[in-house]
């Protein structure tokens, strides 16, 4: 488990953000190049998960299809992934489901391959509710204790209604690390000039689009 702080930026662009995090005190540099991320997500006839979210439920979940680079791709590397959080910790889980046609997602056809039986029943139960995506950029402090990711160009489709939204303005960052870096945490978020925020992209991504 891990947690994450994040924060969501409109008073500062991209470039202010991405200064700010590689002038840090704890040297972050990026470790993967800037790339596209794509999710569908997954929640169930009455929305329980974005209900959760919205109410700041303690105990919550979420389900995803993720894959990279283009959106428009109809054939797709990508993996199920279920995120749950307990508290102010988070685990994910990841499974990867190999080349996958995504509009078979999108109407319920899809069969997750490689589950545990618990997740395969909890998901037949569930439809495809929000398509979004985002740029991100990836960085990790000189010490490996803390990984930080900036998001930005921020897109929604809303597949229950068709609506769409989009943010070009907004900057998202999130601040990852181990249970075990808990205590160097608050130094590593002093060294911003952003404030924590409970920004959740399927919660805002669903609101906004509706």
């Amino acid at each position: 488990m891990r947690y994450e702080r994040k924060f969501a930026s409109t008073s500062h662009d991209l470039g202010e953000v991405l200064a700010q995090v590689r002038n840090h005190p704890s040297f972050f540099r990026p470790i993967y190049h800037e790339r596209q991320v794509n999710n569908v997500y997954f929640d169930t006839i009455d929305l329980r998960f974005l209900e959760a979210n919205l109410q700041g439920t303690a105990n919550r979940k979420k389900y995803r299809l993720r894959w990279y680079d283009d959106p428009a791709s109809e054939t797709v590397s990508a993996q199920l992934e279920l995120k749950k959080r307990v508290g102010q910790l988070v685990e994910k889980y990841v499974w990867s489901q190999g080349k996958t046609t995504v509009s078979n997602w999108l109407v319920g056809s899809a069969s997750p391959t490689g589950i545990p039986d618990s997740v395969s029943n909890e998901f037949k139960c569930l439809q495809a509710t929000l398509l979004s995506g985002y740029t991100r950029q990836y960085f990790l402090s000189v010490d490996g204790k803390f990984r930080i990711t900036v998001d930005c160009n921020q897109w929604w489709q809303n597949l229950i209604e068709g609506s769409e939204w989009q943010d070009h303005r907004q900057v998202i960052i999130e601040l990852k690390y181990d249970t075990a870096s808990d205590g160097l945490a608050n130094q590593i978020t002093s060294g911003f000039p952003f404030r924590v925020s409970k920004w959740s992209k399927y919660a805002a991504g669903f609101r906004q689009a509706s």
